[in-house]
């Protein structure tokens, strides 16, 4: 049995560890954390360009960076781009040898929180697990979002995110996705029902991803004149644009063209 002593001495060293980390943490010069958060994010990643306005450290230990933009050169120089990221570290999974932060973001008009944790211990780099929370961003301003799905997409977003994986080879990893998109709309590739784009109020989807699959568990439509269920999967190519589409669903329209029409869509993305 530990004395009272005993544990006061290990709580007492441990905090006068965290206040010396912290206090050599705060007089790091802010070139350096600049310096550092470039290089932790484009390590083993040739296809990106990371800049960023300004870095500096907060209390609890942590980081806060202004104008943070990573640019895809793959992508036609498409962009993700961030007006601010706080990330503060969870002491209590550090103190145990797992590296684990915090995250509080601003991007196309709203805002981005959630954790963010490395499976392995003692390491910065692998497999990570995060748990996101998203509101209000415009995605119709994100550059690599077009990109990626090689049509625009437009309407602010809001849901939740759960990953498990390497952010290198993403499609192989597990998730779940729940999104709404308000006052959006999607411009398709080939008309549709003699539309080049179809806009809508809201739309509403669930998705998992599974072995190499984004299984599409439900997405509902509401627009104007028109509602639409649909539900299928996505069968992921490391290209996206590669993919291939199994979706089904009904579409109900009213007004002149009232009707309920069956819809099959498959093939590449």
């Amino acid at each position: 049995m530990r004395s009272p002593w005993l544990k006061r001495s290990i709580g007492y060293g441990l905090f006068a560890l965290i206040i010396l980390a912290t206090v050599v943490y705060i007089r790091l010069p802010a070139n350096f954390l600049e310096r550092y958060v470039v290089s932790r994010i484009t390590e083993n990643q040739p296809d990106l360009l990371v800049t960023l306005a300004d870095a500096k450290p907060q209390f609890p230990p942590g980081v806060q960076l202004d104008q943070l933009v990573i640019r895809f050169l793959s992508k036609g120089n498409a962009t993700v781009e961030f007006e601010r990221v706080s990330a503060a570290a969870a002491l209590a999974r550090l103190l145990l040898g797992r590296l684990a932060f915090s995250v509080d973001a601003r991007a196309y008009g709203g805002e981005i929180r959630g954790d963010v944790a490395f499976t392995d211990r003692f390491s910065s780099s692998g497999p990570i697990r995060t748990d996101m929370k998203f509101e209000e961003v415009n995605l119709g301003n994100c550059s690599y979002a077009k990109a990626l799905s090689g049509r625009q997409i437009e309407g602010r977003a809001s849901g939740t995110l759960l990953y498990s994986g390497t952010l290198q080879d993403s499609i192989n990893g597990s998730g779940r996705l729940e999104i709404t998109l308000r006052d959006g709309s999607i411009r398709f590739l080939s008309p549709v029902f003699g539309l080049d784009k179809l806009d809508f109020n809201q739309a509403e989807g669930e998705a998992v991803l599974e072995n190499r699959t984004l299984k599409i568990r439900s997405l509902q439509l509401a627009g104007r004149d028109f509602q639409g269920t649909f539900s299928g999967q996505i069968f992921l190519d490391n290209d996206f644009q590669k993919s291939r589409l199994d979706m089904r669903g009904t579409m109900r329209f009213s007004g002149p063209n009232s009707g309920r029409q069956s819809i099959s869509l498959t093939g590449p993305l």
